[in-house]
């Protein structure tokens, strides 16, 4: 009988991806700093050169800055805007993607529903404008119709 082999993490992967799980879940939000590599290894259970090699794949992903004989933080670049690292971050993480759709659903339909609202002759003639050509090159078929749906979320 043969046994698969077992696919088991590497420990700075694992750290790193419980670091990451801080950052998502909000308990290490922009700008904190972790704690010093001594006491985080600590905590973590894991070797300082195990944390160090995941502290140095999170820096290099943006999601966190090192600064020598400062400490570590995450970026303050992740409030600012869905940058590679926060997509990276849905992709490795399923059950966030569903949050992600959830989320543009509230926001988008919300917003749509608001500029329904708000919206003056001008945005209104704008959009008419804007259907009108949509209409016209429909018509002519001179736009190319995607025959799949985008696989990124924030297209």
């Amino acid at each position: 009988m043969n046994f698969a082999k077992l696919q088991l993490p590497r420990i700075p992967d694992a750290v790193a991806h419980q670091i990451e799980t801080r950052i998502l879940e909000g308990s290490l939000k922009p700008g904190d700093r972790l704690p010093a590599e001594r006491e985080l290894a600590i905590e973590l259970g894991v070797s300082r050169p195990s944390l160090r090699e995941a502290i140095k794949k999170l820096v290099s992903r943006d999601l966190l800055i090192s600064r020598h004989g400062g400490g570590t933080y995450v970026t303050d670049r992740l409030a600012a805007s869905f940058s590679d690292p926060w997509q990276q971050l849905i992709e490795q993480h399923p059950c966030l993607q569903e949050d992600v759709l959830e989320f543009r659903h509230l926001i988008e339909g919300s917003a749509a529903e608001l500029a329904a609202q708000r919206a003056t002759e001008s945005d209104l003639e704008r959009l008419e404008q804007a259907y009108v050509k949509l209409d016209a090159a429909y018509a002519v078929r001179t736009i190319a119709v995607p025959r799949s749906r985008p696989t990124s979320l924030f297209t």
